[in-house]
């Protein structure tokens, strides 16, 4: 009987130890987050009870990252370098002659059909220092304006479109890339294209001013 007793109360003496630590650690851990010191308690019983350490602080605060740079750096070093690829990007694209933007009528109203538009680029000068050019001719069949010669360009023969500087940027384009001019350049194009009436060439610039002061 008295055996059954004592293992009775060694039972609750380690059933309150348990609890004991438990209450331990909670106590240390609300201490801790509270920034308030902890010192445990040890509850004297007939068991031995391991004595309980305080909880070391965790550290909530991320190390730093050797080697790793701020944030403002990287962002500046990456604007930098975007930056620098556009300008590569735009010095490797050539330059396209300036669309014009001033016209607003047809064809049609300016050009009779049949009438041929030429189309004037400087190739530099001659052994004499005379200024040489080269043409593109295109023949207005009332409604769009066909290519029909262009001796240094045959490959723009046949082409046909109602924008005059589709063809113009096409022809200068392919004389830089045959090397009969060094680089491109901006223009409105309809100011290089002309035709021929009572003996005087007129760009279809000027029959577009002639057309809309009338």
């Amino acid at each position: 009987m008295s055996a059954s007793i004592d293992e009775k109360i060694s039972n609750l003496q380690s059933a309150v130890a348990s609890l004991t630590a438990s209450i331990a650690t909670l106590t240390a851990e609300v201490a801790h987050l509270s920034g308030k010191s902890f010192q445990p308690q040890t509850m004297k019983t007939s068991i031995p009870l391991l004595p309980m350490h305080q909880s070391q602080p965790r550290s909530y605060n991320r190390p730093a990252e050797s080697g790793r740079r701020p944030y403002r750096e990287l962002r500046n070093q990456a604007a930098a370098q975007t930056q620098s690829a556009q300008t590569q990007s735009a010095q490797r694209q050539p330059a396209q002659p300036q669309a014009d933007t001033t016209h607003t009528i047809a064809l049609s109203d300016i050009l009779t059909a049949d009438e041929n538009v030429t189309f004037y680029v400087n190739t530099g000068n001659d052994s004499n220092g005379n200024m040489t050019q080269t043409t593109a001719i295109a023949s207005f069949n009332g409604t769009d304006l066909i290519v029909s010669t262009c001796d240094l360009v045959p490959s723009l023969v046949g082409l046909q479109t109602q924008k005059p500087g589709e063809i113009l940027y096409k022809f200068i384009e392919e004389l830089k890339n045959a090397n009969h001019i060094k680089r491109t350049f901006s223009v409105a194009p309809w100011k290089l294209c002309y035709v021929v009436r009572n003996g005087q060439r007129q760009t279809l610039d000027e029959l577009r001013k002639i057309h809309t002061s009338r």
